[in-house]
């Protein structure tokens, strides 16, 4: 049974209920903690992992850090399945991406021993899966504070994931939990060799594609990169010094290709992009949103995301002036180095976290 968007009370088959939960519906009934968390099943545990979309088809940040928390789970321990409603995918079959299993649809091939989700439209489904799998232990990534927060925590999960400590401050509940920043993996981003261009990652307006168009017209002799999203209207001018990139899930072509990153964004909640581009010395210039100032710390160039001005003389000082340069690249790769510790220390604490659930 759920309770619709306009109060009507309704019921049917598992997946017409878990579809119209995953679109905005509430269950009736909320799950509760369970007083002891682990299970001592003595034996490989079995983890779901219930998400809306999943790569290569939905491919943001949260997504690739739900991808990092799994892979860290030992196979020899935990067996990792994916649940995929199927958001972005044109497919709509079964496939297997990076060695994880990803079943589409909202129907459960075996009882899971812990069941780990993100955002609204999921948490909104597992709030049904539960009641066929009450002894499920049920883990939850929160990727920022103000999207979906009362659905989430509703589940009232047996762990909370928080993907920096300001939304887990920001967020300030009372049930078990531990920041994970989206873990880095520098082989997955690292090249020897940058580029020449100034940078864009999905060309949208939160992303501040306005400021990055603005910069292009006004340093026509400039090379600008855009790199399309997974998400958001895409919309970059039409010059003869920007080139645009399509959606990829390797971001040394990418980085291959950058002197210079902007993230002029209105809202981010950590901003995963500029930790990649740290490890391979790339200077970012940014917004000083919460996310940011975390993410980047002292190795920011941060310049409100109104000040174009500010921006256009911060990206001709990096250009004109190979010692500013050198000096800004030296902070981002040490940066780079700094958040690849800090990540592989907080990742195995979410696997010392895990094993305690089962």
């Amino acid at each position: 049974m759920y309770r619709g968007k306009h109060g009507t009370i309704a019921g049917g088959p598992p997946e017409v209920v878990r579809r119209m939960l995953c679109m905005g519906a509430q269950a009736l009934t909320e799950r509760a903690r369970h007083g002891d968390p682990r299970q001592n099943l003595g034996r490989k545990a079995r983890v779901l992992a219930v998400v809306h979309g999943w790569m290569p088809y939905l491919a943001a940040g949260s997504e690739r850090m739900m991808q990092h928390l799994l892979d860290a789970l030992p196979r020899e321990e935990f067996d990792v399945r994916v649940l995929s409603f199927g958001f972005e995918d044109p497919v709509g079959q079964d496939y297997e991406y990076e060695g994880l299993p990803v079943h589409i649809g909202y129907s459960v091939e075996e009882p899971p021993d812990v069941i780990i989700t993100h955002h609204g439209p999921a948490a909104r489904v597992v709030q049904d899966l539960v009641t066929d799998f009450p002894d499920a232990r049920v883990v939850t990534v929160f990727h920022n504070e103000r999207y979906d927060i009362p659905d989430i925590l509703r589940l009232n999960a047996d762990l909370q994931v928080y993907n920096t400590a300001w939304v887990g401050k920001k967020l300030n509940t009372k049930a078990p939990g531990l920041v994970v920043h989206p873990p880095l993996d520098p082989n997955r981003h690292r090249v020897w060799r940058t580029g020449d261009k100034v940078t864009l990652c999905n060309l949208q307006d939160n992303k501040g594609v306005h400021v990055w168009n603005e910069l292009a017209r006004r340093m026509p002799h400039v090379e600008f990169l855009g790199v399309i999203g997974s998400h958001g209207k895409q919309i970059p001018a039409d010059l003869p010094n920007i080139t645009i990139h399509p959606l990829t899930q390797d971001m040394r072509e990418i980085w291959s290709q950058t002197k210079i990153l902007l993230m002029p964004s209105g809202y981010e909640s950590y901003g995963m992009v500029a930790a990649e581009a740290c490890v391979s010395g790339i200077p970012v210039i940014a917004n000083p949103t919460d996310g940011l100032v975390e993410c980047l710390d002292d190795a920011g160039i941060f310049v409100p995301r109104d000040d174009v001005d500010g921006y256009e003389r911060v990206i001709r000082l990096l250009l004109e002036d190979p010692e500013q340069y050198r000096v800004h690249s030296e902070l981002s790769e040490i940066r780079g180095w700094e958040l690849t510790e800090q990540t592989t220390r907080e990742l195995k604490t979410f696997v010392k976290e895990m094993r305690g659930l089962v």
